[in-house]
Formats: structure tokens, C-alpha cells, sequence
């Protein structure tokens, strides 16, 4: 029998009594994890009980303990896993929105694995057994920078428990750093690996029919004319506070003169008939790792569905190199090296960006303001925003598109 003692760090160092043991192939928690007692580290140096539970903190940290004790007992679930898992590092919503929480595992025979709760109502089991499809069928064919889940003993690739899907895969190595050296051989690879995934994920026989992304930009677009716009000044105009209203005043001058020009051309490219297949809709900078300047990781399928893959070659450029025209020729050169792309495919994927950013500027102030959503700290959000207006005021993909479409 052996026995671990993971640390859990939550605001202040906490240290909770935990210990696990394997028995038969089986994970069997020792003892239950409870939310207190807890030893918190002093400024002296000394162990002590928090003074009060009932603060906000206290909450928060009581909350995040019972995530932990449901990750615990999520791994019953997975006894072929055979080493023990030794530490598990809890890493919140690892710096995104969608809801997920993460943790990473360490074991004791050198596996790391990443343990992954994903938002209560997203996605449906359907949508996650397409998604592990085919992510289990792109590293089948060789492409090992994707986390393919393993399967836990009921035969399924992830686990329900208290009404959450989870998942185990291999953890994926690497930094989200192109932002910090943005070279030409690091775009050249991320363009390239996901030239990769989507050639490993395409069917066969793949179909072609309307793209859903194009409909569904179609339905916005009309929707933000026909008086949803207004919906959205005035609830800007009622304020949330001075560091975000200014940027979503902003936003609305620079977005809201597009809107028709958009609709339009919008309208005309609905109505081509372009290759479906699983594409990823949600791949970003954030979610390419890098190990040097060679990429080892893609991270973040929860989007996934059978689209245009011209949808995620649009999302990644545009999150890369914006409005570089240079560096957005490198990238569409670098693509093509695996999978050609025609001039209409360009003209669709320069459409596509430049209404994402549109659209995407419209969410943020949706969210903020119509819904009032919690979207938690208040620097990535105006990092998120200061990263739009940066391309909305530029205002470089426009003349592309316009020139593009005539």
C-alpha cells in the first residue's frame, strides 16, 4: 500500500489531510475529504485554523475543496489507470470562460495526466462523444499533439458525476507563448499542425453542404440590424464602469458602421456549398503550446462540431497575426503545404475573420452589459477587449474583404 498527501493551494497556503490508495486496480479514498478543519500558513511562518468560516473567502475555498473531493472520486471511475496518482494540482478555470475546471495529475510511475469538469449543460454526451471521436481518431493517425481521453471501465471516454461530464487525458506539454516570440517559423507550425489535425480528422468521404457558421453569422448580423444594436447601446449607455464603458463605446462606434456591409456579404457567402467536417471553432493562440518553436500541444475542443474547417484557419490567423498582411500571406502559404486552399477559400476566410471580430467586439458587450454576466477578474477582460479594438479600429481586414468579394 502506498499513500500520497496532495496539496491543495487555494489564496493562502491551505493543507488539507488527504490520502489515497490503490487496492485491486481500484482508486478507494481513504478518508472523505472534509472543508475544514484546514491549517492555514501564518505571516509568522506557523500553522492555524482560519478565524472565520463564514466569510466570503471561506466560501470560495469550501467550494473549491468539494471540486477537489469530486476529482478525487471522479478517478474511481478509471481503474485501469495502474499508477497511483500521487499530487493533484487544482488549476481553476485555468485562465479561460468556459466554465471548465482543470486539474493536473501526477503519478507515480512519471505520467502526467489532466483531469478536465466540464460546465453543468455543456456540452451534451453527443457532442462529447463526436469530440472524443475524433480526437482519438487524429492521434490514432499520428497527430500526438491532441489530448485523446482515456477510457474509463464503463467503456466511455468520460465520466458523469453530480451532473457534470469529466474527462482523463495525457497532459499536453508546452507554453501558450507565440505572443512572446511571434517568429515566422513558430506561425509556419501552428498553421501547419492544424492543417495536420484537420487532414486526420476529415472522413473519407467528407460532404458538402451550406456552412452552419455562415447561417448562424447571417441570423446575428440581421438580428443586430432589425434592432438588437439598440438593445445593446442602451444597455452600454446605463454604464457598469468607467474602464469598461469607454472600451464598449468604443466597440459599438467601430463595429456598429459594419454591420450592413457585413450583412451583405455575409448573406451571398451562406449560400456556397463548402466541405464539412469536425472542426475545432474555438482555436486561438491561447490554445496552441509550444515547446520551443515546435508546437506540442492543442488544447480546448469544447466547440467542436462538423463545419467549415475555414472557420478555425480564420480564428487562428486572425488571434495570431491580425492584420499583418505579410505575415497572414506566410500563414496561408503554410496551410496550403498540407492542405490547398483556393482564392475562394481565402475570400471565406477573410470574411469569416473580420465578422468575428465584429461579432465577437458585440458578445463581450452583450455578456457585460445585456446580461450582466459574472466573467470574473477585470484584466483579462480588458485585455480580451483592448485585443479587438485594436483590430476593429485598425480597420485593416475590411478593405481585404471588400476587395476581395469584387
Amino acid at each position: 500500500m502506498q499513500e500520497c498527501r496532495p496539496v491543495s493551494r487555494v489564496g493562502r497556503q491551505i493543507y488539507p489531510i488527504v490520502s489515497l490508495r490503490m487496492q485491486m486496480g481500484r482508486f478507494l479514498p481513504v478518508k472523505q475529504i472534509r472543508p475544514s478543519p484546514f491549517l492555514i500558513r501564518n505571516s509568522g511562518g506557523g500553522l492555524e485554523k482560519p478565524a472565520d468560516w463564514g466569510t466570503p473567502l471561506a466560501a470560495a475555498i469550501i467550494r473549491r475543496m468539494d471540486g477537489d473531493r469530486d476529482a478525487w472520486s471522479v478517478l474511481n471511475f478509471y481503474s485501469s489507470q495502474r499508477d497511483l496518482v500521487r499530487r493533484m494540482e487544482p488549476l481553476g478555470s485555468a485562465g479561460g470562460w468556459s466554465g471548465s475546471r482543470l486539474w493536473r495529475l501526477e503519478c507515480s510511475g512519471g505520467q502526467i495526466l489532466g483531469l478536465r469538469r466540464w460546465p453543468e449543460g455543456h456540452p451534451t454526451a453527443e457532442r462529447l462523444r463526436l469530440i472524443h471521436e475524433v480526437l482519438a481518431q487524429v492521434a490514432a493517425r499520428g497527430l500526438r499533439i491532441v489530448p485523446a481521453p482515456l477510457q474509463a471501465t464503463s467503456g466511455e471516454t468520460f465520466v458523469e458525476f453530480d451532473d457534470r461530464y469529466w474527462e482523463l487525458t495525457p497532459w499536453l506539454t508546452g507554453q501558450a507563448d507565440f505572443h512572446l516570440r511571434p517568429t515566422k517559423g513558430r506561425l509556419q507550425a501552428a498553421m501547419e499542425a492544424l492543417a495536420r489535425f484537420h487532414e486526420f480528422a476529415a472522413s473519407a468521404d467528407p460532404h458538402c453542404d451550406h456552412p452552419p457558421c455562415l447561417a448562424e453569422r447571417e441570423l446575428e448580423l440581421t438580428t443586430l440590424l432589425r434592432g438588437g444594436i439598440e438593445e445593446i447601446v442602451s444597455a452600454v449607455a446605463r454604464g457598469v464602469s468607467p474602464e469598461l464603458d469607454s472600451r464598449a463605446q468604443r466597440i459599438l462606434t467601430a463595429a456598429g458602421g459594419r454591420l450592413g456591409d457585413l450583412a451583405t456579404l455575409v448573406q451571398v457567402a451562406a449560400r456556397q456549398m463548402l466541405p464539412l467536417q469536425p472542426a475545432i471553432r474555438d482555436i486561438h493562440r491561447d490554445h496552441v503550446l509550444y515547446t520551443g518553436d515546435d508546437v506540442t500541444g492543442i488544447v480546448d475542443f469544447g466547440a467542436m462540431r462538423i463545419d467549415t474547417p475555414l472557420t478555425d484557419v480564420a480564428r487562428l490567423i486572425g488571434s495570431l497575426v491580425g492584420d499583418d498582411r505579410a505575415a497572414r500571406t506566410v500563414a496561408f502559404e503554410a496551410y496550403a503545404t498540407v492542405r490547398p486552399l483556393s482564392e475562394t477559400d481565402r475570400q471565406v476566410i477573410d470574411l469569416l475573420d473580420e465578422s468575428g471580430v465584429v461579432l465577437g467586439g458585440l458578445h463581450w458587450l452583450q455578456w457585460l452589459y445585456l446580461e450582466r454576466r459574472d466573467m470574473g477578474e477585470m484584466e483579462p477582460i480588458i485585455q480580451r477587449l483592448d485585443g479587438i479594438l485594436n483590430r476593429l479600429e485598425r480597420r485593416g481586414i475590411a478593405g481585404v474583404v471588400s476587395r476581395n468579394q469584387t
